[in-house]
């Protein structure tokens, strides 16, 4: 089974940050597979399941806070058929131009509290794909970052943030072919 995590912060008062721009790839990505979302409230995650390409696919939006993401990684694997090597996580990127979007193999979490939280769950060494979304940085650099990330966007980054994450899906259902093409397991 392939699983893609989106990630975030649960609540309304996080909706609309530049944080939780993992979750809005997560909802595009479930759209496409015509998948409703359900609450798993024993793994700390909200799931969809359906297909993508042929294959079939679990979006999860964790529903601990960021830097707690690990936790409810760790529980998807410990109860489904889901590993990181035909996993993906889509997250926030404030060290990109906000809109960019980039995919990797693997890494170090790069200062991202949710992506170090996911790593600190795995084994050492694990590698697990993942799609960065870039937020940027603020442009006044007495902001806090904390203030930033959980900043609201903007009308103008709206904009931008629509077609970023359009290409964020695109980006893991690319990444979902190669799996596919290399004969990984559903």
């Amino acid at each position: 089974m392939i699983a893609i995590f989106g990630l975030g912060n649960p609540g309304k008062e996080y909706e609309r940050t530049r944080h939780n721009a993992g979750f809005l790839v997560a909802d595009e990505l479930a759209r496409r597979a015509g998948a409703s979302w359900r609450d798993k409230k024993a793994w700390q995650a909200q799931m969809a399941e359906g297909e993508l390409d042929g294959k079939r696919v679990l979006v999860v939006k964790p529903q601990t806070f960021m830097n707690l993401s690990g936790e409810a990684v760790h529980a998807v694997f410990a109860h489904t058929q889901a590993a990181p090597a035909a996993s993906l996580v889509v997250f926030d990127e404030a060290d990109l131009p906000f809109g960019a979007v980039r995919f990797r193999t693997d890494g170090s979490a790069g200062g991202h509290n949710g992506m170090k939280s996911i790593l600190e769950a795995l084994p050492k060494g694990t590698a697990i794909a993942r799609v960065r979304v870039g937020i940027g940085r603020p442009a006044d650099g007495r902001i806090p970052m904390e203030d930033w990330v959980l900043g609201k966007w903007t009308a103008d980054e709206k904009k931008t943030l629509d077609d970023a994450v359009r290409r964020a899906a695109d980006e893991a259902e690319r990444w979902m072919k190669n799996l596919k093409e290399r004969g990984a397991k559903d």
